[in-house]
This record gives C-alpha cells, structure tokens and sequence, in this order.
C-alpha cells in the first residue's frame, strides 16, 4: 500500500498503467485511444486522479461499462461512468479488515 494524495491505496500491479488503460478503453470505444491529444490529457486526468488501477477489476469495470452505456457513446460519458464505478469500489469494506 501506498499513501497518496492522503489516501491508501493498493500499489498498481505489475505491467498495468497507462499504456493498458489506453488498450483498454481502445476496446470499449471499439477504435484506438487516444486520437488526440485532448483525449490523451482526459485519460491520463482520469488515471491520475483514479489510479493506480488493479487489472482484473478494471477489466470487469469496462465491461460493465458497455454493458450498461452501449457502443458510440463520447469518451468523456464512458469516463464519467468508470469513474462511478471505481469510487463505489474504492468505498466498498475490505473484506480483510472486517477479519482483523
């Protein structure tokens, strides 16, 4: 765990960053991600503020994401509502603390 921005949060997993979040959302918004440099500063905000991202998760959240939003939706949609879903886990009790 590391501490940032007063918050722990989880270390972000080997070979998962960035570079994977663009694959990721490249097969949410069925094209490649970033076209622009508007849409690279919008993702890398994202991550940033998000981040780090465990990857077995992420992957569940993008496919929930087009499940819930369908196909030819903006960036920015897709964004916001990945971002709803990673605050309610983040907010959801660690079931190894409830051990403790």
């Amino acid at each position: 765990m590391d501490v940032w921005q007063g918050h722990c949060r989880p270390n972000a997993q080997p070979g998962f960053g960035l570079p994977e979040v663009f694959r990721e959302l490249s097969r949410l918004l069925q094209r490649p991600v970033p076209i622009d440099q508007r849409e690279a500063a919008a993702i890398e905000a994202f991550y940033r503020q998000n981040g780090p991202l465990p990857a077995q998760p992420f992957h569940q959240a993008i496919d929930k994401t087009a499940d819930a939003l369908g196909p030819n939706r903006a960036l920015k949609t897709y964004l916001q509502y990945l971002e709803r879903l990673v605050k309610a886990q983040a907010n959801k009790p660690d079931p190894q603390e409830d051990s403790l």
